[in-house]
């Protein structure tokens, strides 16, 4: 028994370590600066301070926990995360990062600042030419022109963000409500407005801490956007 033990550990050690040397082994760069908009113009790609192995296992991680609760994932391909990592704005030192995926289930690319938290998007970087999936897509489909029109709508300058998928360079990565962040990530920092974008988080039975996250995180007089409906602490409260 202890033998079989033993031997499934060293596989699943060894999948891992293919694993990374893949993602490291992909193409890296993220290209030359494309068309920019009229509003955020051109800029390099911020360098990430968590190590890109870390980075992948945390989020391998969390995409498995995901899986298990059966709580849907969206997730960018293997082939495109050492690049899309490049245009990543991570600002959490690498000790604290570790810590607080480990504890939330959550990365946390940078901490809590601004006044409005979009929970269901991110902060894209328009000046990417790395292709993001639901994003550059949408923008063929739906938009003309070379630039990068879609991704404007999206940048979400100003504001804190709370998405699933890395690609889209949120704040925070992973499923919102799943673990209560408090504290330890958000000390006193509170949001003046919460939008939920694409997304109807109020009276989602599969996250059950939706609601006392979102009255921990409101300051005084702060609303709650979802869709044409506005809620106050107040309000959310009588909806548990």
């Amino acid at each position: 028994m202890d033998l079989m033990l033993l031997r499934l550990h060293n596989k699943a050690g060894i999948f891992l370590w293919i694993v990374f040397a893949l993602v490291l082994a992909a193409p890296g760069g993220t290209g030359p600066p494309g068309e920019s908009g009229p509003t955020l113009g051109k800029a390099e790609a911020p360098k990430p301070e968590v190590p890109l192995a870390e980075y992948m296992f945390q989020y391998i991680q969390m995409r498995l926990d995901a899986k298990r609760s059966g709580l849907p994932f969206e997730n960018a391909p293997h082939e495109q995360w050492s690049p899309i990592y490049k245009t990543l704005n991570i600002t959490t030192p690498s000790k604290q990062f570790a810590s607080w995926a480990k504890a939330f289930n959550v990365l946390v690319n940078r901490p809590p600042k601004n006044e409005t938290l979009v929970i269901g998007c991110g902060n894209l970087p328009a000046h990417s030419e790395v292709d993001v999936k639901g994003i550059d897509d949408y923008q063929t489909k739906h938009f003309s022109g070379s630039g990068k029109e879609y991704r404007h709508l999206h940048a979400h300058e100003g504001e804190d963000t709370f998405d699933v998928n890395f690609a889209r360079n949120p704040t925070f990565v992973g499923m919102f409500g799943k673990r209560l962040m408090k504290e330890e990530v958000f000390g006193d920092h509170r949001y003046k407005k919460i939008i939920l974008e694409g997304v109807s988080v109020i009276g989602n039975s599969r996250v059950p801490y939706a609601i006392e996250q979102l009255t921990f995180l409101l300051a005084p007089g702060g609303i709650v956007v979802d869709g044409d409906k506005t809620y106050t602490v107040e309000q959310l409260k009588a909806l548990e």
